[in-house]
């Protein structure tokens, strides 16, 4: 439960970091950022949110201020984040110290050891390596990751990094649950003119094992081609139980040690001197749900659904629909995906349009964005996604069926 002192406090000891370190040697700043969105609520999809429920429903505002501190070997940086439902009249706020890590060098090999945010690969969509903290990359309003427990050792040599990582996540939620082993992560990466290679080895005390490489290559000025693979022999997932009951009076979402999964990418990008930009991205993920997973899961909600005024209490229904909805919390919700994005870059003025397909049961993700730059330190943002598709389709029966949003965001920096 949110506690008001205590989250000022946590803070308050960021946003001193902050004033008090800045100094010649240290970069620090503080960021906030304001949204007004406005998110669809449909009641009679397949997982639609209960009627009771209100979530996803109506006007939201969301506010986030982070401070940020770089400098000595330390990086501190921290939030306060607050949502509040117009409609409801409901209020809610955390804060958190995202990232407290200290970074020195020894000889040839660069360490730091702390709480870290670890993001890695190549792909714009999706990216297979970046496993230790795996971005849900095209959400409208991204989070910042909170770091997790790490250390990192790192070589560089004239087109060569070589990279040790140590981490745990045992406090913290990646892939929508928590793991408490310790985990271990092998890097390369090899720079060339123009092209880039990168792989990649990980294991944990669990005996999961990953193997996993990228490439990206520059063809001139206006084409670049990039492509990653992770091919992994157990994975960890959310499933509902098998011998979970129709209606469970607990959670019946268990993690699942799964038979060996494969995840891959492959995508292009092509600049303009005009400053129009078009992604093109295909990719497979084999730890989300197959069809035949989702079949399952589908037929579970439709006959819960019509158990509605059938002596059952819709308190208990309600709740196994709520627990239904983890499914859609995946980065993926389908294994195979399409994506293309179109954009245009200018100083004051950046639109952008992008689509996501899913040839399995062709679902589809509509988006559009404008930016608009007012000066260096302050943009600001209109946005829109729809989500829709065939009728029986995943994206066409979620919770909301379009989200419209208008955001703010500006940077003081105290260097």
């Amino acid at each position: 439960m949110f506690s008001y002192p205590s989250s000022l406090v946590r803070f308050g000891c960021c946003l001193m970091c902050t004033v008090i370190g800045n100094n010649a040697s240290a970069n620090s700043d503080i960021h906030y950022r304001g949204i007004l969105q406005h998110q669809s609520a449909t009641h009679d999809q397949m997982f639609s949110i209960p009627a009771t429920s209100t979530v996803y429903a109506g006007l939201q505002s969301l506010h986030d201020l982070e401070a940020t501190y770089e400098g000595n070997g330390l990086r501190i940086k921290g939030g306060n984040y607050w949502v509040v439902d117009h409609q409801h009249t409901a209020y809610a706020q955390t804060s958190r110290i995202q990232e407290f890590s200290y970074e020195n060098n020894w000889k040839d090999i660069d360490w730091s050891a702390g709480k870290r945010v670890h993001a890695w690969g190549v792909g714009y969509g999706f990216r297979p390596l970046d496993l230790i903290q795996r971005e849900r990359r095209l959400e409208l309003t991204p989070h910042a990751l909170d770091g997790i427990p790490s250390v990192t050792l790192e070589t560089f040599g004239p087109s060569d990094v070589y990279g040790l990582v140590w981490f745990n996540r045992a406090t913290v939620s990646v892939r929508s649950f928590t793991s408490s082993a310790n985990e271990f992560v092998v890097r390369y990466t090899k720079h060339a003119a123009n092209r880039d290679i990168y792989a990649l080895a990980h294991a944990t005390e669990r005996k999961n094992f990953s193997l996993g490489a990228g490439y990206t290559a520059l063809f001139g000025e206006r084409w670049e081609l990039h492509g990653s693979a992770l091919a992994t022999n157990n994975t960890e997932r959310w499933l509902r139980a098998a011998d979970a009951p129709l209606l469970a009076t607990r959670d019946p979402f268990t993690v699942r040690r799964d038979t060996p999964v494969a995840q891959y990418a492959l995508g292009g990008v092509m600049t303009l001197d005009s400053g129009i930009n078009l992604i093109a991205e295909a990719w497979y993920d084999g730890e989300a749900y197959s069809a035949a997973e989702w079949d399952t899961l589908q037929t579970i909600v439709k006959t819960q659904r019509t158990l509605f005024g059938q002596g059952p209490s819709t308190t208990v229904i309600d709740g196994n629909l709520l627990w239904n909805a983890r499914a859609l919390q995946a980065p993926n919700l389908r294994q195979y995906n399409l994506f293309a994005r179109l954009s245009y870059s200018d100083p004051q003025v950046s639109p952008a349009c992008d689509l996501l397909f899913t040839p399995e049961d062709r679902g589809i993700v509509a988006g559009l964005n404008v930016d608009y730059t007012f000066n260096r330190y302050t943009k600001g943002s209109l946005s829109m996604r729809y989500f829709g598709g065939a009728s029986d389709s995943i994206y066409a029966q979620l919770p909301s069926r379009f989200i419209v949003l208008a955001g703010i965001e500006t940077t003081l920096r105290m260097k």
